[in-house]
């Protein structure tokens, strides 16, 4: 279970480090040329749609912040595991997250008819982190007994 929710939690600041890059791209800081690959894959397109921001905040923003609480939160419950509050914490951000990015894959699938490479890899990153972090809360231990 450690092992697993700490795999998660680096995962999580990769998906710091994803998103921090297609914030810098959506304020303009810097181009898109690595991943402007053709009209079908092309972060422009998605950067500077209007799908881009929630409420005036940027999508990659929400990411950056999604992922440092999933990231946090997964160490903390690594360290505590008898943190019931802790741990529905964890369960309903990585849910929450990957909903959330399912829902802008279906945007770039059937809106926009494009996709970002980096939303992509983002989206990658937030099933890894998912999929980690479930195994991780219901594994067993070695005594038998579940582990959380």
């Amino acid at each position: 279970m450690k092992k697993l929710l700490l795999a998660a939690a680096i995962v999580a600041f990769l998906g710091v480090l994803v998103s921090a890059y297609s914030l810098s791209h959506h304020y303009g800081a810097v181009s898109g040329g690595v991943c402007n690959i053709n009209e079908t894959f092309s972060c422009d397109v998605v950067n500077q749609s209007k799908y881009s921001e929630v409420f005036g905040i940027p999508v990659a923003l929400l990411g950056i912040v999604g992922y440092v609480l999933m990231g946090i939160s997964a160490l903390i419950f690594r360290s505590n595991p008898n943190d019931k509050t802790t741990k529905l914490f964890l369960i309903l951000s990585v849910l929450g997250g990957l909903a959330f990015s399912l829902y802008l894959t279906g945007i770039e699938a059937f809106v926009l008819y494009a996709f970002c490479p980096t939303c992509l890899v983002s989206q990658g990153l937030m099933l890894i982190v998912f999929i980690l972090t479930i195994i991780g809360l219901t594994r067993k231990s070695y005594d038998g007994e579940p582990s959380v």
